[in-house]
């Protein structure tokens, strides 16, 4: 190995923890309004990891679909037709009520998967890592008052078990006025707003990313 050789690579190395140092740092944006999105956010780019886009043949099928439904339910007869009707009625009914509780338990699936995401990142950066929850509002609603009352307790329980999880991060900054747990007695389903951010220095993901390689290669091996 000439000297010219050893230079150089000594030149790549130093140049590639510089570059290491000056990375800007790596995030994780979670905002729910409507609908629950999740970013992953590098300087000035962003992509949406979360949820993933619908293919567009997909789209094509359900259309089809429900042109043929109605073609063959056009061509029934008036009695039929009646019981149908009458049996659709039904199913609305049950459906409605199905629905309300389905939107009732993605209320502290949301919350759950917001949290989750917060325990994962911890875990991987811990003290490396900074998180801001600049909104956390979630309104309970149940089937009934006692109902409610109950769900509250238990989402309450569930916030604070989750806000505890931020002093696993190196910093952290809880804007407390924007944090809350609501019961909401009138509406038939609940809500979550949420706005929080994650970020960890590029050289802190690279490093981990070779400590979880090395680790996997020492087990295979």
């Amino acid at each position: 190995m000439t000297v010219l050789t050893i230079i150089l690579i000594v030149l790549s190395v130093f140049f590639a923890l510089l570059l290491l140092l000056v990375l800007p740092k790596l995030s994780v944006r979670v905002i729910c309004e409507d609908t629950l999105s999740v970013y992953a956010g590098f300087s000035f780019f962003s992509i949406k990891l979360y949820p993933p886009k619908e293919k567009k043949h997909k789209k094509k099928k359900e259309k089809k679909k429900t042109v043929l439904k109605k073609q063959a339910a056009s061509q029934d007869g008036n009695s039929v037709q009646q019981e149908k009707n009458a049996d659709s009625r039904k199913e609305a009914l049950l459906q409605g009520h199905k629905e309300k509780k389905g939107k009732r338990e993605s209320l502290s699936e949301t919350v759950s998967f917001i949290f989750d995401i917060v325990k994962q990142v911890g875990r991987l950066f811990g003290k490396h890592g900074q998180i801001n929850i600049n909104k956390l509002i979630v309104n309970v609603s149940g089937e009934d008052a006692c109902d409610t009352a109950v769900r509250f307790g238990l989402m309450c329980s569930g916030v604070s078990a989750g806000l505890a999880l931020c002093s696993t991060f190196g910093k952290s900054r809880i804007y407390h006025e924007n944090v809350r747990v609501n019961p909401d007695f009138v509406s038939e389903k609940g809500s979550v707003l949420a706005d929080l951010k994650i970020s960890v220095r590029g050289i802190f993901v690279v490093s981990t990313a070779i400590k979880i390689l090395v680790k996997k290669f020492l087990k295979d091996n």
